[in-house]
């Protein structure tokens, strides 16, 4: 009877690792992480790589800290450090907090994968980008390929770059009618949108609704190195 009954026991405590689809398998780990069993308040500390992560399961990292995961079609997907992933299905997560850098592969069977944080939907084919997701700010930064970034709630305010660009050399040019240049620019340029792609080599930051294109920070290249595992 006592076999009986710590066998069941033990196939309690597995159970949600057994009723979870299989998203992918960690592969890296450095620093200190958990991992939370369809993100169970109580997470596991991450010792080595090997373990394998399912639907409704949760990653979180503390700082200084970092973990690399192959998904199920050798896509990489890369948890910077202050960071949680939920992973709600084999072709999505949602980032609750910090930076994820994501590889998917152009011809993978994770065509559509999607990413969700608090403001926005990234939509992804193919390509190599960055998402980093802080209550209502985001900032998406694509260095190949494209996505699509969609608003989760209403429309957002888009400002194009240009703007910034164009009022410097004027600026440069004439210092006199600096607030009517100004002005005129923005009822040119200012328009809502539901969504907006980012194509290779640009970056867009959300703040409060406000969506611009911002220039790259080295900051942001780096963040790419978290995928050499």
């Amino acid at each position: 009877m006592r076999s009986r009954a710590y066998l069941f026991s033990i196939l309690i405590l597995l159970s949600p690792m057994l009723l979870a689809n299989e998203v992918g398998r960690i592969a890296s780990v450095e620093g200190t992480a958990f991992f939370h069993p369809q993100s169970q308040a109580r997470g596991q500390l991450i010792g080595d790589p090997g373990g394998i992560t399912g639907t409704g399961d949760m990653v979180r990292t503390k700082s200084h800290s970092s973990v690399g995961i192959i998904l199920i079609d050798g896509s990489k997907l890369a948890i910077d450090e202050k960071s949680s992933a939920i992973f709600r299905s084999e072709k999505g997560i949602d980032v609750e907090s910090g930076t994820v850098v994501v590889d998917i592969k152009k011809h993978g069977q994770l065509s559509g994968f999607q990413i969700k944080t608090k403001t926005a939907v990234i939509g992804v084919k193919g390509t190599q980008f960055v998402v980093s997701a802080d209550n209502n700010k985001l900032s998406v930064y694509t260095k190949e390929g494209s996505v699509s970034v969609e608003s989760i709630k209403g429309e957002f305010k888009k400002y194009r770059k240009q703007i910034k660009d164009e009022f410097a050399q004027f600026k440069q040019q004439m210092q006199k009618g600096f607030d009517q240049y100004k002005q005129q620019q923005q009822r040119e340029f200012v328009g809502f949108v539901k969504s907006v792609d980012v194509t290779a080599g640009k970056m867009i930051s959300i703040s409060g609704g406000d969506l611009e294109e911002v220039d790259v920070s080295q900051d942001f290249e780096n963040k790419f190195q978290l995928l050499d595992f």
